[in-house]
């Protein structure tokens, strides 16, 4: 009897033990993912599994559970995830910046001077323009270029998801015209990104193009300016699955591309002092 259920406790042992030895292959605990769609895995009426009852009809009864549908902590490690909102801070900045550095420079220029070529640098970057070409007509340009990065110190996936560095370049180009204290014009911008996010090596490169109007007002005491644009981005990602430790790619994405801004500002003197004040507001989807 003895003998017997030592046998019968070792064959349960060995039975267990390859069991579970079939399941080793994972990096980590697995939990599900369902926040993004790019990554897949959404728990909806395309992963819900059906079966046909007793009466005929169809009841539902589990979930889709696969290795695209699963990683280990962290609950948002995708690439595009981390560095979406960085992504989009940097070209907002780029393409309005831009714009509104043209517009403060067009409307201080006085409408009787000649044809000329103006040049600046500044916290939007480095513009040249040639102003009052043909009818008044002026062609300008703007480059801007970027590094930024988090530094955040990685510990570990649940605690830790956003380190990341990276650099973006813009270049717009211009053209506006002048009718007495209105300006109005038309900006094409190419932007391109390129990011490394640390929690799970992944890298996301991001490139398009964006088409916008704007127009500018100068009053003397107070300076008005608006514009909306759109256009097309395309992104590639690539990241590791901290579930199965496979590398998950994404090539040619594309992005619909929606921006648009306003600005306000003013100059106050009273005796030796001046007050520049100025409120804007930029959205860029």
């Amino acid at each position: 009897m003895n003998f017997f259920r030592k046998t019968l406790i070792l064959a349960l042992i060995s039975i267990s033990a390859l069991v579970l030895n079939s399941r080793a292959y994972s990096a980590g605990t697995y939990g599900l993912s369902c926040t993004n769609l790019a990554y897949g895995g959404q728990v909806s009426s395309l992963y819900l599994q059906a079966e046909q009852s007793t009466s005929g009809e169809f009841e539902l009864y589990g979930v889709y559970t696969g290795l695209d549908c699963a990683y280990a902590g962290g609950g948002r490690t995708n690439s595009s995830a981390i560095v979406g909102g960085e992504i989009a801070r940097a070209a907002a900045n780029a393409v309005v910046g831009a714009v509104s550095g043209r517009l403060s420079s067009a409307m201080s220029l006085n409408a009787d001077t000649a044809a000329h070529m103006s040049y600046s640098s500044n916290g939007n970057g480095i513009g040249m323009a040639a102003n009052h070409l043909v009818g008044g007509l002026s062609l300008w340009t703007n480059l801007t270029s970027s590094n930024f990065e988090n530094d955040q110190t990685f510990s570990s996936v649940r605690a830790d998801s956003n380190a990341f560095d990276g650099n973006s370049t813009a270049f717009t180009f211009g053209a506006d015209k002048k009718f007495g204290n209105i300006v109005v014009g038309l900006a094409y911008t190419s932007f391109d990104s390129d990011i490394d996010t640390t929690v799970n090596g992944g890298n996301i490169k991001t490139e398009g193009e964006t088409l916008g109007l704007y127009v500018g007002l100068n009053t003397g005491a107070l300076q008005i300016s608006a514009g909306a644009g759109q256009g097309e981005y395309e992104i590639d990602t690539r990241r590791r699955d901290l579930g199965s430790d496979q590398t998950i790619t994404g090539s040619d994405v594309t992005a619909d591309v929606t921006y648009y801004h306003l600005g306000l500002s003013g100059e106050l003197n009273r005796g030796k002092l001046s007050f520049r004040p100025r409120v804007s507001y930029r959205n860029f989807d």
